[in-house]
Parts: structure tokens; C-alpha cells; sequence
């Protein structure tokens, strides 16, 4: 993982030598078509949501509250959303409906949550060496491979 972080850091230094071009240039370069209805660069997203940890201030004639609510409407076909606190990690999953199932999603948060716990455990383990499949899944799979080459 620590390598992959690495390549990671190094991509995107290098990508701030380019930050002042402007992005319809890029885009014109690569001779695509534009649809609106979508977003043109990336289909996915994770982003950390950046709130203060509390839930409410008082003072003097002002009492205010904060109620964190997901917007559901959804801008690309998958968003993870996440908010460090002192309580832990909170994640939220948005996504197309028309696209996903559910369960899919349900599946890939308990898939990232056994990733992010390799990941602290062994930061040093490259990152194709992960399994973060149960292991019903793992078991479900190997049946599979063998029976397509049986």
C-alpha cells in the first residue's frame, strides 16, 4: 500500500505542474464528446467532508444546531463520502440506484472496510496482495474458476 500511496503522491505533484491549463483546453485535446448529463472526467468519487466536531453552539441569544444530512442527489454514478471525528470514521456511500443494487453497495463498504483494516495492520503489503473478500466470497470464487475450466 505504502508503495501505491507513494505513486499516488508522486502522480499528483506532477499534475500541479499543469494546474493554470485551462480545462476546456484539456478536454478539446482529447477529442471527446461532451454529454451534459454526466460528469466529463470521472464517474466516481471519495472525498473527505470536512465538518467541525460538534453538533451545536450556544451563545448568548443564539442558539445554533448542526444536522448533517447526505444530498441524495446524486452528481456522478458513485460518491464516498468520509468524516474523521474523535468518534472514528464516518462513511457515507451515495449512488446511482439505476446503476446499483443495494446489496452491491452494501458488499463494497464491507469490501473497503476489510481493505482499510489490512492496510493499518500491514501498511508494507502491496496492494495486489490484498484480499478483501470474506471468505464465503473467496470460497464462492475459487468454485467458480473451476467450474469454468472444468
Amino acid at each position: 500500500f505504502k508503495e501505491l500511496l507513494s505513486s499516488v503522491k508522486r502522480n499528483t505533484l506532477k499534475a500541479y505542474d499543469h494546474k493554470l491549463v485551462p480545462f476546456e483546453k484539456v478536454f478539446d485535446s482529447l477529442s471527446m464528446k461532451r454529454d451534459l448529463s454526466q460528469n466529463p472526467i470521472f464517474q466516481v468519487m471519495f472525498n473527505e467532508i470536512n465538518l467541525p466536531d460538534f453538533t451545536s453552539i450556544n451563545l448568548p441569544k443564539l442558539e445554533m444546531s448542526l444536522d448533517f444530512e447526505i444530498d441524495n442527489s446524486v452528481k456522478v454514478d458513485l460518491s464516498l463520502l468520509f468524516n474523521i471525528t474523535d468518534d472514528g470514521i464516518g462513511l457515507y456511500m451515495c449512488y446511482s440506484s439505476s446503476l446499483y443494487k443495494h446489496s452491491t453497495i452494501e458488499n463494497m463498504l464491507k469490501h473497503f472496510e476489510k481493505l482499510l483494516k489490512e492496510i493499518i495492520s500491514t501498511p508494507d503489503k502491496p496492494i495486489k496482495n490484498i484480499d478483501y473478500l470474506s471468505e464465503d466470497e473467496s470460497n464462492e470464487r475459487q468454485i467458480q474458476i473451476n467450474d469454468f475450466f472444468n
